[in-house]
C-alpha cells in the first residue's frame, strides 16, 4: 500500500482455486463491500475529548435517583476511525475511590459491562453523530448509554460525585477527561406533597385541613408521589398506604398519581387520615412530611351545640324592652352561617300559655364558622309585653335555629335535641316591695314609767312597682330575752309610696326594752330602747298642787296674799277714823304689817321665773315652769300650759321636761 495517498482505503481479498480449479469460497471479491477485509491508509493518532464531551439526555443533573432510567452520551474523535478504538471507560465518580460507579464499552462485543452493585446498564451503543450506527472509518463518534442506580447506591448526603472518561485505541493510546460541571448527588427520598392531596366527598363539606361528613360515608383520598430534591415523578410504579379508622388501605400509583376508596365509620368523631410511601426498601426514604400528612375527617351526626349563654347572663330578670342575645356555639365542622337565626317567645310561667313571639338573624362573630368557642348575637324586642301584663309572672324562651354544614339541626340547650329552648329568663314582675324607712319607728316619749303611754309611728316604704299591702307584727323585746306580741295588722302603701302604722304602747314591766317590727316580707326594725321605771309616789308639791303646774300654783299663792294685804290696809284706814287710841293702836299694828309686806315684797323681787328654785322645804320643791295658767293635763304627767307648751317634772331630780314644736323631749335649763 505504498502506493496509496493519505485517507486511501485498501481492500484485501484471495484469488485461488485447488487441484482441481474449485475457486475459494469466502475469500472475498473486488467488488464494493465484498472484500475480505479493508483498512484506511493515514498516520495513527490519539483520541481526543472535548470538556462537554459527555452529556445527559434531558440536561445535566444534579441529584440522581435509584430506580430511574437516565440516558447519557459521551462525544469522542478518534483520527484513525471507530474500529481503532479498544476500550471507552466511564465511572459517574471517579472521585470516590470505594465505589466510582464505572462501566465499560469494548469495541469486540460493542458492549458495555459494569462490576458495580449500584449499578445497572440496559443499552450501550457506539454510534455516529447523526445517530446511526459508526462505521470502522468514523471519525466523530458517540457512545449512548441506558443506565440506572440501584436502590443500594450510598447516599452521601450533600457529597457531589464527579463523572470522568478515559479511552483507549489499538496502539495503547489512551486520553482521560473529567467533567466537573456534571456534578451530582443521590438521593433515594420520595415524598406525597401535602398540595397534591386531596379529598372527594359524596356527602358534607371539605375543610381546610379535612372534611365534615356523616357516618357511613364514601368519600376518595387521591394524591401524588415524587423525588423529594427535584420533584421528579418516578418513572416506576409504587404502592402507597393510608391510614383510616384503625385500618390500612394500599393504593398502587401510576405515573405518580394514586386514588384510594374509603368510607367514613358509623360513629361520629374526629378522626385522623394520613398516608405514607409503601414501597420503599430499606434504603428508601419516605421525606413526607409527618406534621401535614394529615387530614382530620370529622364524622358529625350531632348538629352545632349551644354552650354558653353570656348575654343577658343566667338567672337576670329581663324588662320589657329590647335585649341583645350573646350564645357561644361549638361546631367542629362547620356552621351554615346564613341559616341561623335567633327565636324567641314569651310564656305565663304558672299555665304555660304562649303570650308573645318573634325572630331576628343570628350572626357569627369574625370569620370562623367552626370551633368550640363560635360566639354569635342576636336581639329579642320585648317591648311587646306591656306593663300591665307584667302583673302576671312571665317567663321567656330563646332557640337558635339553622343547621350546620353537613345539614344537622342546631341543638338546644344541654345536648337536648333540635326544636327545645337553648335558656329561659324571668321577665321583670310588677309587684310590690316592703322595706322599713331609716329610721324604721319613732317614739312620742322616752321618759316611761310602767303605766305611762307613748305613741309609736312606724314607716314602711313600698319600693316595688305596684300597690300593695303588707302585714306587720308589732312586738315588745325585753333585754331579759322574752317578747310580746303588740298587735298584728295591715297597711296599704302604694308604689314608691310610705305608710306609718300608728299605736299606743305602755310598758307594763320595768327594765330595758323596745318595739320590734316584722314585716311578711322579712324586713325587720328595732326601735330606740327605752328603760322603763317603776311608778314613784307623788312629793309634797304634787300632795298639795295635784296635777295643777307647780308654778301656777305658786303665781296663785302670791295673788291670794296681795289680796289679804290690801284687806288689811283698808281695816287701818278705818280704824283711824277712831279716837286716838285706836289710831295708837293700829299704828302700831300697821308697823308690824309693813315690815311682813316688806319681807313679802323681798322674797317677791328675788323670785326668778324663768329659774327653778331649789330648797330644802317641801313646800319650795318644785321649779318654776314659765307659763301663766294650765290648760290641760295628761294621766302620765304631762301638763300644757296656756302657751301650748306640754311640760312634765322628774320626781327624782326636780328636773322639767317640755316637747318642742317636731314633738321632741328636751330638758328645760
Amino acid at each position: 500500500d505504498s502506493m496509496g495517498s493519505q485517507g486511501q482505503k485498501v481492500a484485501g481479498y484471495l484469488v485461488g482455486s485447488d487441484a482441481s480449479g474449485q475457486g475459494l469460497e469466502d475469500a472475498g471479491t473486488g467488488e464494493d463491500g465484498e472484500h475480505l477485509f479493508m483498512y484506511q491508509i493515514g498516520p495513527d493518532g490519539p483520541p481526543t475529548l472535548s470538556a462537554t464531551a459527555m452529556s445527559w439526555n434531558g440536561g445535566a443533573k444534579p441529584w440522581l435517583h435509584p430506580s430511574q432510567a437516565y440516558t447519557m452520551r459521551v462525544d469522542m474523535t478518534e483520527p484513525n476511525g471507530a474500529s481503532d478504538l479498544t476500550t471507552v471507560e466511564i465511572q459517574l465518580a471517579s472521585n470516590i475511590l470505594t465505589s466510582p460507579l464505572s462501566f465499560t464499552w469494548d469495541f469486540r462485543t460493542d458492549s458495555c459491562v459494569s462490576n458495580s452493585i449500584h449499578l445497572i446498564i440496559h443499552d450501550c451503543n457506539m454510534l455516529a453523530l447523526d445517530g446511526t450506527t459508526a462505521g470502522p472509518y468514523e471519525k466523530e463518534t458517540r457512545l449512548v448509554t441506558e443506565l440506572e442506580l440501584a436502590w443500594t447506591t450510598p447516599d452521601l448526603g450533600e457529597t457531589f460525585r464527579e463523572p470522568s472518561v478515559k479511552i483507549i485505541d489499538r496502539a495503547g493510546q489512551e486520553v482521560l477527561q473529567t467533567f466537573p460541571a456534571l456534578r451530582w448527588r443521590f438521593s433515594p427520598a420520595l415524598m406525597i406533597p401535602q398540595e397534591s392531596v386531596s379529598l372527594v366527598l359524596t356527602q358534607g363539606t371539605v375543610l381546610e385541613d379535612g372534611a365534615r361528613l356523616p357516618p357511613t360515608s364514601p368519600f376518595e383520598l387521591t394524591g401524588g408521589l415524587m423525588f423529594e430534591t427535584t420533584e421528579t415523578i418516578p418513572n416506576f410504579n409504587c404502592s402507597v398506604d393510608v391510614m383510616f379508622a384503625g385500618q390500612t388501605y394500599t393504593a398502587e400509583t401510576y405515573d405518580g398519581i394514586w386514588n384510594v376508596e374509603l368510607q367514613s365509620p358509623p360513629t361520629s368523631g374526629t378522626i385522623p387520615l394520613t398516608w405514607s410511601v409503601g414501597c420503599l426498601p430499606p434504603q428508601g426514604v419516605d421525606a413526607t412530611e409527618r406534621e401535614s400528612s394529615v387530614k382530620w375527617m370529622i364524622v358529625d351526626g350531632l348538629g352545632p351545640e349551644p354552650k354558653e349563654v353570656q348575654t343577658p347572663r343566667p338567672g337576670s330578670v329581663l324588662t320589657a324592652e329590647e335585649h341583645q342575645v350573646t350564645i357561644v356555639l361549638s361546631e367542629e365542622g362547620g356552621i351554615d352561617f346564613e341559616s341561623l337565626r335567633l327565636a324567641w317567645w314569651v310564656e305565663d310561667t304558672v299555665t304555660g300559655e304562649f303570650i308573645r313571639g318573634g325572630d331576628s338573624p343570628f350572626l357569627l362573630q369574625g370569620t370562623e364558622i367552626s370551633g368550640l368557642n363560635l360566639i354569635g348575637t342576636g336581639t329579642m324586642d320585648l317591648s311587646v309585653i306591656t306593663d300591665d301584663m307584667l302583673i302576671d309572672r312571665f317567663t321567656v324562651y330563646v332557640l337558635i335555629e339553622g343547621r350546620d354544614l353537613a345539614g344537622n339541626l342546631v341543638l338546644g340547650g344541654e345536648g337536648q335535641s333540635a326544636g327545645n329552648a337553648v335558656t329561659s329568663w324571668l321577665m321583670k314582675w310588677r309587684q310590690p316591695k316592703f322595706e322599713l324607712d331609716t329610721p324604721a319607728m319613732e317614739y312620742s316619749r322616752l321618759n316611761l314609767q310602767t303605766g305611762d303611754s307613748t305613741a309609736v309611728q312606724i314607716f314602711v316604704k313600698n319600693v316595688g312597682d305596684l300597690d300593695g299591702t303588707s302585714s306587720a307584727t308589732i312586738s315588745v323585746v325585753r333585754a331579759d330575752g322574752t317578747s310580746e306580741i303588740l298587735r298584728q295588722t295591715e297597711i296599704d302603701v302604694p308604689e314608691n309610696g310610705l305608710g306609718t302604722i300608728l299605736i299606743d304602747w305602755a310598758p307594763e314591766q320595768e327594765g330595758l326594752q323596745w318595739i320590734e317590727v316584722v314585716l311578711d316580707s322579712g324586713a325587720t326594725g328595732n326601735g330606740p330602747s327605752v328603760d322603763v321605771r317603776p311608778q314613784s309616789d307623788p312629793s309634797f308639791t304634787e300632795a298639795v298642787f295635784g296635777d295643777v303646774n307647780p308654778v301656777l300654783g305658786a303665781i296663785g299663792a302670791l295673788l291670794g296674799l296681795s289680796i289679804i294685804l290690801a284687806l288689811l290696809l283698808m281695816a287701818r284706814n278705818a280704824t283711824v277714823r277712831r279716837g286716838a287710841k285706836s289710831e295708837y293702836e293700829w299704828d302700831e299694828y300697821s308697823d308690824y304689817l309693813d315690815e311682813d309686806e316688806d319681807d313679802y315684797a323681798d322674797e317677791d323681787e328675788d323670785l326668778e321665773l324663768n329659774e327653778p328654785i331649789n330648797d330644802s322645804s317641801p313646800v319650795e320643791t318644785a321649779s318654776v315652769q314659765p307659763a301663766s295658767t294650765a290648760q290641760a293635763t295628761t294621766a302620765d304627767g304631762w301638763t300644757q300650759g296656756s302657751d301650748g307648751i306640754w311640760w312634765w317634772q322628774n320626781q327624782q331630780d326636780g328636773s322639767w321636761w317640755y316637747k318642742d314644736a317636731n314633738g321632741e323631749i328636751l330638758q328645760y335649763k
